[in-house]
Parts: structure tokens; sequence; C-alpha cells
């Protein structure tokens, strides 16, 4: 653009448009020339900051959707131009459109694309009689349905990318900026009147970046603004329901579901909902998830939930002054994220949303399947070369793709822009380099709680060997190849372990995530189920032992032989720094444990949630189990031992040595025998097969007391709580450290 024709920008940025006035003039045009009153549309706008109304014939183009009012009922297409100002030869050449009623119903009947042209406040029809209407698809899937349906998801087969969530962010931010308090956003607006174009043969194929806002062409008048609340609303804890909105789409883009109200948002002693109960529900979210959110975009919701701090009282988005806060404070954060993360600008955004607006008659053919339409086979999810994260329809046709598929140097799409000569990955690249972090879980019961954790999935990777399965993906800051045995014990665990050195060769500690049996000590170790033990050198060992490797004597003595490796010193700083934090504030076990199966609905079911206190019985260690059954309902009550009751149930961590061997110790006596030789507090069957070859960290959920009372009730939420630690730990390492 010329310097002369540069739009005027305000001192907080943002560029002074008039797309707002020229929607609603649209908005005016539509009412008037609608014959009827039961008529509503559906409207994609494109994210705008360079529209100048000081040029003649500066115009938007705006996707329509209208509903029939007539049987069958049904949606027509149209595409319409705005014109920012009144040309005058146009409206002399043009006849100017007198029922637009009509004309839907025309074009429907005929199966014709409508194209209207807006000038002003009249309304003209540019249709091309021999223009077809793309009837395969129109915006009838709601974001709300996508989330429902797990389409957000970060562990569903779709993995909607960080990219395509930010890129859909920023364009309904411009369409709160551009439609809200108008006519097309009156009151409120939400997940459940944002559309999508869908087609029922091609589910997959979904374009995110084309939102269309649902609304009624009513003549009917406004609803209240906020520059007419009532007494009783302003004393609402927040004034802006639109903002609040808003806030709530960000926090369930981020979440990859739709949230919902729970007894804590209402009032104390009832389950009513109040005008406030979204407040609470959407602030009590936001402060779970806030520390696995980036600083932008959470400073977008911040300031969504805040933003009485900054905004003039009684004033609405019709006011200038309040819009370029709003941009200032909630849109511009969001728009900086994408700028820093993917660099990508608001006008290569609207280029993007404008070419897959050309292209999208073949986005139903050309993107988002996983069948090889050559071969007719579907390829393995681990080897097929497609994106790491599963962007939705993001096709062009000005665009070639090329896949790249190397086991060295990862699975990638590379797109050549044949306009620009440049290349860029559609996605990001997670080579086998990327990786320096291994997550080591013997059994599917522990595996299921880390891959709950885990902040983000990738795709994977092809090796020439594929005796491990591995599911790659990140934790806070660091990127993790988590990888689960075939079977338990030292043996399997060795060559686990051999194998996965092998295909990552840039790892640099391990962390062994599962369940153990705990050795009480009292009351120098009171272990509990559910409680989590970590290894941790002492004076004797280096933080475990393998205490069935050895030789026996003549006189049937047994002699230990061997030892194991400690951690190495960058892991021991880095658990001695989360101890100390320990001492100063609570640990973040438990809060990662409601956050699992809140996000996880079905691990509740299958058991990953503390059983209840009294299912915790700990006898003493020379009384054997008198069932053939797990459960001790026949066994002696007058034997438990009389431990004092805690005051909370969230897990309490235990540092110290643990016990490995290559069978299953179910043996009271035998415990005592080795607590009383080795002091061990823990055994598990995995930690010797591992830690000499790789620097790791035992981290065990209790799921037993290792004797003859050992049953399998607790260990799903023993491996929860497991899990729940390593996050924590990982939460304490530096981001791009080289140890």
């Amino acid at each position: 653009m010329p310097p002369s024709q540069t739009p005027d920008v305000d001192a907080v940025g943002e560029p002074a448009y008039i797309v707002r006035d020229m929607v609603q003039k649209l908005h005016s045009s539509l009412i008037r020339l609608l014959g009827c009153y039961s008529h509503e549309a559906r409207l994609h706008l494109p994210a705008q900051d360079e529209i100048n109304a000081a040029i003649p014939g500066t115009d938007i183009d705006v996707d329509l959707y209208f509903s029939t009012c007539i049987s069958p009922p049904g949606w027509q297409g149209a595409k319409c131009t705005v014109q920012s100002c009144h040309s005058s030869a146009c409206s002399q050449s043009l006849p100017e459109l007198q029922d637009l009623c009509d004309a839907i119903h025309r074009s429907r009947m005929r199966k014709r694309q409508l194209h209207l042209l807006s000038i002003g406040e009249s309304l003209h029809d540019l249709s091309n009689r021999r223009e077809l209407l793309d009837t395969s698809q129109f915006p009838s899937k709601s974001l709300r349905e996508l989330l429902d349906e797990g389409h957000f998801s970060h562990f569903g087969r779709h993995k909607v990318s960080l990219k395509e969530r930010r890129i859909l962010a920023i364009i309904l931010a411009h369409l709160m900026l551009q439609l809200c308090n108008g006519p097309w956003v009156r009151e409120t607006w939400g997940a459940g009147n944002i559309f999508f174009l869908y087609n029922p043969s091609t589910p997959r194929v979904i374009n995110l970046r084309r939102p269309y806002v649902h609304s009624s062409l009513s003549s009917k008048p406004r609803a209240p603004t906020p520059d007419s609340l009532k007494h009783n609303d302003i004393d609402r804890f927040h004034k802006y329901p639109l903002i609040l909105d808003f806030a709530r789409l960000l926090v369930e883009i981020q979440l990859g579901e739709t949230i919902k109200p729970t007894e804590e948002d209402c009032p104390p002693g009832t389950l009513e909902e109040t005008p406030d109960t979204a407040f609470f529900m959407i602030d009590r979210i936001f402060r779970e998830i806030s520390d696995d959110i980036y600083d932008d975009y959470r400073s977008a919701i911040d300031a969504c939930l805040e933003c009485d701090r900054f905004l003039p009282e009684a004033t609405s988005f019709d006011n200038p002054q309040f819009r370029d806060l709003v941009y200032q404070n909630i849109v511009a954060p969001l728009e900086q994220e994408l700028l820093k993360g993917f660099k990508i600008t608001i006008p290569e955004l609207n280029t993007l949303q404008s070419e897959d607006r050309r292209s999208s008659k073949k986005s139903t053919s050309s993107s988002g399947h996983t069948t090889d339409s050559r071969s007719g086979y579907n390829r393995s999810p681990r080897c097929a070369p497609q994106p790491a994260s599963f962007e939705y329809a993001e096709v062009n046709s000005s665009r070639k793709e090329y896949p790249i598929v190397n086991g060295r140097n990862g699975i990638s799409q590379v797109r050549v822009d044949t306009i620009s000569s440049s290349v860029s990955t559609s996605v990001e690249i997670h080579p086998p380099e990327s990786f320096k972090i291994a997550i080591i879980c013997p059994m599917a019961v522990e595996l299921a709680p880390i891959l709950a954790v885990l902040d983000a999935e990738y795709e994977g990777i092809c090796f020439a060997s594929e005796r491990n399965n591995y599911t790659l993906g990140r934790i806070g800051n660091h990127n993790v190849v988590v990888t689960v045995m075939p079977g338990i014990g030292n043996n399997r665990a060795a060559a686990v372990v051999t194998q996965l050195t092998n295909d990552f060769k840039f790892l640099k500690f391990g962390l062994l995530v599962g369940i153990g049996g705990g050795i009480p000590d009292l009351p120098h170790y009171d272990i509990r189920l559910g409680d989590v033990v970590v290894s941790k050198p002492t004076a004797a060992f280096g933080g475990a032992v393998q205490f069935d490797r050895g030789k026996t004597h003549p006189d049937h003595h047994f002699e230990r032989t061997g030892h194991l490796n400690k951690p190495s010193w960058f892991l021991m700083s880095n658990l001695e720094k989360l101890i100390a934090q320990h001492s100063i504030r609570p640990s973040k076990v438990g809060h990662y444990l409601s956050e699992m199966t809140r996000k996880r609905n079905l691990m509740i079911q299958k058991g990953y949630v503390h059983p209840g206190e009294e299912h915790d019985v700990l006898y003493e260690h020379n009384y054997r189990h008198k069932s053939h059954t797990s459960d001790c309902k026949n066994c002696d009550q007058s034997k438990k031992v009389k431990r004092a009751p805690r005051a909370s149930k969230d897990p309490v961590v235990h540092y110290g040595t643990i016990g490995s061997a290559n069978t299953v110790l179910k043996d009271g006596d035998t415990r005592e025998q080795l607590k009383k030789d080795l002091g061990i507090i823990c055994v598990d069957m995995e930690a010797a097969g591992i830690i000499d070859d790789l620097p790791c960290l035992i981290i065990r959920g209790i799921c037993d007391y290792a004797d003859s009372h050992k049953a399998k009730k607790w260990q799903p939420y023993a491996a929860a709580t497991a899990a729940a630690f390593a996050k924590e730990f990982l939460s304490i390492v530096p981001p791009n450290f080289s140890a």
C-alpha cells in the first residue's frame, strides 16, 4: 500500500478501519429487503486491519448463508461484496434489488450461487446465472459440536494443532471487535452460534479458518447494551457479558472441550446458576490450566476477566475508545503470540483466508484424509507422511505439498509457495534430536495417566527397528518420548531402554514411572497407599538396589553383589530444588490429579481416583491373608496396624532407596527383613534394568504393602499419583538444559 494510503493508526496501534460500520449497513439493507421475519443468517467476515475509508471503492468480501422460509427448509449461500462508499456510477448502472426473500428462493430453486453487492444501504444482485451453488456443504457444524465430539482434544485422532487454535482465536477476536453490540451479535455469543462448513461425506475436512457467526435477521428493537445496563447488572462481577463470552471461547479452544459449571461456581448450598456463575466457572478453570498456557494467550484471557480495570464504565463496542482498549489489551496479545510463534501477521492471515476461500470448493476432496488414494489402504499412524499436528482443511490452490519422510529428521509436510518461492513447514518438526527426556512405563495401567498429563501429543517417527512403541509429546516446556514395556521385569526393562537409547541418541535422562510396593517404617516413613516414593541416594545406595542379585554360600547365606548407578548431578540438583519448594508451598500433585480426571472423565470409571481411606489397611507383617480372593473381609481386623488418620487425601511424597528384583514380593516377613538389611522403602521390578543404561529417576506410586494382602484395587490411582509427580518434577527442569 502506498504511504498516502496507509490507514490511520491511533496511539494504541489499532487501525481506524470501518468494517464495523460497513457490516452494520449491510445488516440494515438485508432487513429492509426481506419480506418476512423468519430468516436467519450465518456470516463469515475475514480478519481485517487495512481498510481505509479514504480510498474510493474499498471493499470487503463477506460470505453469507441465508435460511429459507419455505419448505423444505434449507440454506442458500451468497457471496457479498461490501463497498465502503457510495459510487454514483455504480448506482446508476446497476439495478437495485427489491425483494431479497424472492432472490434467495429463486437462487435455491435453480441451485445457483447468489452474489450481492452492498453500496451504502443499497443492495444489488450480481448473480451469474451460470455459477452453480455448492450444495455439498453449508455451515452446519457448530464449534460446540466440534468440542463435544473431541475434534479439539489434545489426544483425539483429529489433533487440531496449536497453530490452528491460535488462528481461530484471532479470527474470533476480530469478529468480536466488528460484530459485538451490533445488529449481528447483540446479547450473547459463544461456541453454540459459531459454525463451520461441513460436508457429511468428508467429516474430517473442516476449515477452522472460516468460522460463521449465526445471527437473526430481525428488525425488532435491539436488546439492552452496556450503555443501558440496569442497576442489578452493574452489580455483577463482570459487567461486559460479550467479553466474558469471548473469554470462555479462548478457554474452551485451549482446553479442547466444553467447560461446565460445578457446585463450586454456584451460590453456597445450591446448584442454581446465577448471572455470575459463568464468570466463576471460567475463572476457576483458567486458574487450573493457566500454568500450561503461553504468556500472551494467558494475558488475553486474564484481560477478558479483568476488563473493568481498563474499560470505561457504561460503554460498548460502538464506542471507538472502548474498541481501542479491547484491541490493545485482549486482541493484540493474541496477534503477538501468532507472530512470535508462527511468524504470521494479520495481513498474511487475511491473505491465507482469501486463498482458502478461493479453494474451498476443492477442499472436500484434496485434504484431510488418511487413506492413500493411490493404493486404497490406510497408512500406519506411526509411519504415514503426515503433519505432526493434524490441520483442518489447510488447502491452497497456489501451493504444492511435498512429503518428507526420514527416520533421522522426523516427519513433516513442506509446502512450497509458488507465488513467493518461499519454503515453510505447515507444522513443527519434531526430530529425534529434539527429545532429551524419556518416560518409561512398565504396564498399560501406568502408561494411561502419563498420556493424560501430556500437554500435547505429536505424530510418531518411523525407525528401521520397530521393537519399541513410542508416544511423542510435550509436558510443560519439554518434549518427551514415552514408551511402554511389553512385560514387567528387569530383563525386559533393560532390553527396552537399550533400544530406546539407540533410537533417541540425544536423551539426557529418563523417568521410570509406575507403581510399586510400599514398605512403611513407622514413624520415619508413614507410607500409605497412593503415596509416591522417589529414588534418592543414601549413604549405602545410589537410590536403588537390586536385592536378588548375588551368590548363595554353602551355609545358605545369600551375599548381595554389585551396585547400581546413582542419578546424575543434574537430576539430583533439580530434585533437591523441588524438595525445597515443597517445604514452602504445597505439592502440585493433588492439582494435577484433579486436572487429569476432569479432562478425562473415563479415567474416573477406570479407577484412577482415590478408592477411599477405608480400603487402605496395613496388617502386621507376620499376619497372612486368610482368603483365596483379593479382598480382606475374612482377615482378622485386630491385626491391623494403627495409624493416625490424615487430614487430607493428597498423596505424600517420600524419598529413599527403592529395591528392585525380577520376582514379585508378596510376603510381609521378607519385606521387613529387606527393610532391616537394606533400608529400602519401596520395591519394584524394573529399576535395576534401566538405571545403569540411562540416568534415571525412579517414581513409584504405592499400590500395596508387598505382603500377602496384596491386591490390584489401588493400582490405577497409584499410577496416577506417580504420573502427577513426574509432571511436577519436569516443571522444575529448565527448558533448555544441556545436562
